[in-house]
């Protein structure tokens, strides 16, 4: 008798063990579950907000196509605006790039003027914004960090006031920003500029398009530079198509 019940008794703790053993599996089971279900909202979430922000670039690019000089960014050029799209809201900024600096052709006295009142980033040396002295052109902007030894960190805070894609020796005073204009002093009107008067062309024009949600622009945005060629078979031409950090300047 007592042989036979340690033998039950034996029994008992190993079913009891086995037990513990199988809740413990499913219980990790659950949690493993638990988390790849999240992994995997939080992946499909990132998927849909990418796809909102690179939407709202080509509605603002088919916006141009449609209504040329009548549309909304055009009459209010560098303008943040908002987008709802698949129900989220995308904060959206469109500029001419003729507003801005042209490493490639901009004149070398305005370059050195805006190398010495750039942003200043933390513990990095702000560099000089030159052309290529062997009179090529810079093709990306990779090329032109890697060419002048730019930080990304500090490429992010230079890249709101420069281009490669407008081609003038300076930029259109009608459409400096503000703030380049307190880096660069006073532009003065090109003669032909008063023929102009306020009104901006589409075609032949490049634009850049700067799309980024309340909470990703802390961290990064995307930013298209677009040429509209009036053509119908090619009608826009992307130039340049970046994620861009956003600048943290130094205190």
């Amino acid at each position: 008798m007592p042989q036979k019940r340690k033998s039950k008794g034996f029994v008992l703790l190993h079913t009891l063990w086995l037990l513990l053993l199988v809740a413990g599996i499913m219980a990790a089971t659950l949690q493993a579950g638990r988390h790849m279900a999240n992994s995997l909202s939080s992946y499909e979430k990132n998927i849909r907000l990418n796809l909102a922000i690179e939407s709202a670039v080509y509605d603002v690019i088919f916006e141009l196509l449609e209504q040329g000089e009548r549309s909304r960014w055009i009459r209010e050029n560098g303008r943040v605006k908002t987008l709802l799209i698949d129900n989220q809201a995308v904060e959206v900024i469109s500029n001419n790039v003729h507003g801005l600096i042209d490493v490639n052709t901009a004149d070398e006295k305005l370059l050195k003027i805006l190398s010495a009142n750039l942003p200043s980033v933390d513990h990095v040396n702000t560099p000089t914004i030159q052309a290529k002295k062997d009179g090529s052109r810079y093709s990306s902007y990779s090329d032109l960090s890697v060419s002048l030894n730019i930080p990304r960190a500090v490429f992010s805070c230079i890249y709101p006031y420069i281009t490669l894609f407008s081609g003038r020796t300076e930029p259109r005073a009608s459409l400096v920003s503000d703030q380049l204009k307190k880096m660069i002093g006073r532009i003065e009107d090109e003669k032909h500029s008063a023929m102009e008067g306020n009104t901006i062309s589409v075609t032949g024009e490049v634009f850049r398009i700067n799309v980024a949600t309340r909470v990703s622009q802390l961290v990064n945005y995307l930013s298209a530079e677009v040429m509209i060629t009036g053509r119908r078979d090619v009608p826009y031409l992307i130039r340049s198509w970046n994620w861009i950090d956003s600048c943290q300047i130094g205190q």
